[in-house]
């Protein structure tokens, strides 16, 4: 199951596409993730795949970490 709304973000002081989706592993256990964009003219579907795509995953991973780097929260 998908659930795809459009909030603001006090945070990021802007709208951002949140998407919560559920799904069950192999075992029929139920897992959720949220995922986001501040791109709000994406579909549900395109902002899953950005995630989900191998590549695309790492680089995100990437950013995150170079991010937390620059900005010393690795440090607290």
């Amino acid at each position: 199951m998908v659930v795809l709304c459009i909030v603001y973000r006090v945070s990021l002081k802007r709208k951002i596409h949140l998407i919560s989706v559920v799904y069950a592993d192999t075992k029929g256990k139920q897992s959720s993730v949220m995922l986001f964009s501040t791109d709000v003219t994406l579909d549900a579907s395109t902002i899953c795949r950005y995630y989900t795509a191998y590549t695309a995953r790492f680089q995100i991973e990437f950013v995150f970490r170079d991010a937390k780097q620059f900005t010393g929260l690795t440090h607290c």
